[in-house]
């Protein structure tokens, strides 16, 4: 039997946002060198918050250990290592296996599956998949690159047209309404506590300005927690065509609630709108 369709889409959209996403490693991942027989090495455990020995664990298998061995002296991944996303998916094809993240470190031609364990029951299911991708945002991955943006950064211009191939009695289109899309929101650090500092970042392309013009953008960030609205941080820009970042800080109140907070990110150029979200944890007493 196939997956309900809520859990259907909720993969596709999930797949969507990390499939090809550039990741870096937010913790140490430490690899055991020993593989099983299909050759994957398991990972120490890693816990949910920092706290060891809690219900909320997760276990990454790595494929090629020796060569992460080889490059991380005793298998231990630093912060800061790049990773490119692959997507979600469950070890059984009718979607009732167990769910898992799957990622590659393109250097060493090594793949990652990270699974989520809770309440000790095992892996979780696709239902949970919300509250696993959530803690892989907030502990363990950062996606620094979409896949659409990598395509803007590198997409070749187009060819020069010799002016002898244009008619002169053709004048040139006049340029279409702008376009805007949200390639990635993020707030650093994902986790913080009451009274500091943090950072929300937009990363967004804009298309249609000709060259050597701009257009005015609206870029809005909505700070909630359970659909209360913490603030709303409102920036006006002009941009030119092309890949843009917007970093806007916001201190946190002294007495703002320990908690899991969403920030809605919304650009609109002309009358189009885009939108993207993030998550990020203020921490309680005594948490890191």
């Amino acid at each position: 039997m196939a997956s309900p369709p809520g859990e259907t889409q909720a993969l596709a959209e999930a797949n969507h946002r990390w499939g090809g996403a550039r990741c870096r490693t937010r913790q140490e991942i430490t690899v055991r060198k020993k593989a099983d027989g299909d050759g994957w090495s398991r990972s120490e455990w890693l816990w949910y918050g920092g706290k060891r020995g809690g219900n909320e664990r997760v276990l990454v298998l790595f494929t090629n250990a020796a060569a992460l061995h080889a490059r991380y002296p005793g298998g231990t991944i630093p912060p800061g290592v790049e990773l490119v996303g692959v997507g979600w998916a469950t070890e059984k094809p009718d979607g009732k296996g167990d769910l898992y993240l799957e990622l590659q470190h393109p250097d060493l031609g090594a793949r990652a599956r990270i699974y989520y364990y809770a309440d000790w029951v095992g892996r979780v299911p696709v239902s949970r998949l919300g509250e696993f991708e959530r803690w892989a945002r907030l502990e363990l991955l950062d996606i620094v690159q979409t896949p659409e943006e990598s395509l803007d950064e590198v997409a070749p211009a187009a060819p020069p047209v010799a002016p002898a191939t244009v008619p002169p009695s053709v004048a040139p289109s006049a340029p279409g309404p702008a376009e805007v899309r949200v390639l990635a929101a993020s707030v650093e650090p994902a986790r913080a506590p009451p009274g500091t500092e943090i950072v929300v970042r937009i990363v967004y392309s804009v298309a249609g300005p000709p060259p050597g013009t701009e257009t005015a953008v609206v870029e809005q960030r909505v700070v909630k927690r359970g659909g209360s609205v913490l603030t709303t941080l409102r920036a006006e820009a002009r941009r030119a065509a092309g890949v843009h970042e917007s970093n806007q800080k916001l201190r946190l109140p002294a007495d703002v609630a320990p908690g899991v907070y969403e920030v809605e990110a919304h650009v609109a150029v002309e009358g189009r709108a885009a939108a993207a979200a993030a998550v990020f944890q203020v921490t309680g007493p005594g948490e890191r």
